[in-house]
């Protein structure tokens, strides 16, 4: 009976009164999108058995096997459209026979269907309430939304303005990340990369990445995107275990965390530039500038720096204290640059080996 999808049915007047919404206005007219907010959310719940009836706007997808007695239902997947934007849950039953629900949803297309546009900090919860209108009209929560346990969110920054969104890519590309396990460019190593990630499978990944080149008709050239996806070991480490500890606060210390061990503000620079800057730095000796330079020309090129771990561990603490991430490039006169995550800009920091303005 695997796929079976029983007669459609609209939802009780019991089951849309277990979340009740202060609207039926869209969200988009409720809430502006903004340039840094919540980009993904996934929710875990237990609920009361699923009647598994599709309707004219969303579709399930049941599991299980048929008894003498009837079907027997042991999971689902539920698909619902609502304002443009599709909304998926998957239930399961348990081997002590309690149902548990998956929750996955983009707040952002919530708030905006079409566009490059984030739901901000502060209107997360209202979406939630706003997206548990619709979804209990074919679940039954046990509870309110604040006790749901969170799996996972995403939180995204906007950059506009970026003249070439390939230097940062592969400038930051080298720089030391402790207990990454998964690191790497997307797209090639070249000037058309589009994406650099960072992190593991259980705490989460950082990403920088191209968003007029993923979605070139909807964000101009120049548009660069910063997304923090914390899966439940970075949200536990912040004290992000439920709905109800999704504060701005919370969510704030967060990104500012992942982004900083990342890398993001970087000084991303030519490596001629980068020698100069070195050479020119006070209080270390010419033997510590030189093996610096060698550590990250090796590094750059992929061999092994021949070097301790002791020695690894200092050179990667002098360049996280002098903000440096170089790469080759024969191009001499690009100048040098960060991303600002507060201005969500680019920041011209100098212009590097005698240039004298934009190339």
């Amino acid at each position: 009976m695997a796929g079976v999808i029983p007669k459609a049915s609209r939802g009780s007047r019991t089951n849309r009164a277990e979340h009740k919404v202060r609207s039926t206005k869209s969200p988009a007219r409720r809430h502006q999108p903004g340039d840094y907010g919540v980009d993904y959310l996934e929710l875990a719940f237990a609920i009361r058995q699923p009647t598994f009836k599709s309707t004219k706007y969303a579709t399930w997808n049941p599991r299980g096997y048929d008894t003498p007695d009837g079907p027997v239902f042991t999971s689902g997947w539920l698909e619902i459209h609502h304002e443009g934007h599709t909304i998926r849950l998957r239930t399961y039953r348990s081997p002590s026979g309690t149902w548990r629900c998956f929750l996955h949803f983009n707040p952002s297309r919530i708030v905006e269907p079409v566009g490059i546009g984030l739901c901000r900090l502060h209107d997360l919860h209202n979406v939630i309430e706003e997206v548990m209108g619709v979804v209990s009209q074919h679940v039954r929560p046990y509870g309110p939304s604040d006790y749901f346990s969170v799996r996972r969110i995403d939180i995204a920054r906007n950059l506009r303005g970026i003249t070439r969104p390939a230097d940062y890519l592969l400038g930051l590309r080298a720089v030391y990340r402790p207990h990454a396990t998964l690191t790497g460019l997307l797209g090639g190593a070249g000037p058309a990369c589009g994406t650099l990630q960072s992190g593991s499978a259980s705490g989460g990944k950082v990403k920088l990445y191209d968003k007029h080149l993923k979605d070139p008709h909807l964000a101009p050239p120049g548009t660069m995107r910063a997304e923090v996806e914390a899966h439940s070991g970075w949200c536990k480490k912040f004290g992000i275990h439920t709905v109800a500890d999704l504060s701005p606060v919370i969510i704030g210390r967060l990104v500012k965390n992942r982004l900083d061990w990342f890398g993001l503000e970087r000084e991303v620079m030519t490596f001629e530039t980068a020698c100069e800057k070195v050479i020119e730095m006070p209080g270390m000796s010419a033997p510590t500038k030189i093996g610096l330079l060698q550590y990250v020309l090796s590094v750059r090129r992929g061999v092994d720096p021949k070097v301790t771990a002791s020695t690894i561990r200092k050179y990667n603490g002098l360049l996280k204290e002098h903000q440096i991430a170089p790469y080759l490039s024969g191009d001499v006169h690009r100048s040098v640059s960060r991303l600002d995550l507060r201005t969500g800009t680019e920041v011209r920091v100098a212009w590097g080996c005698g240039g004298t303005g934009p190339a």
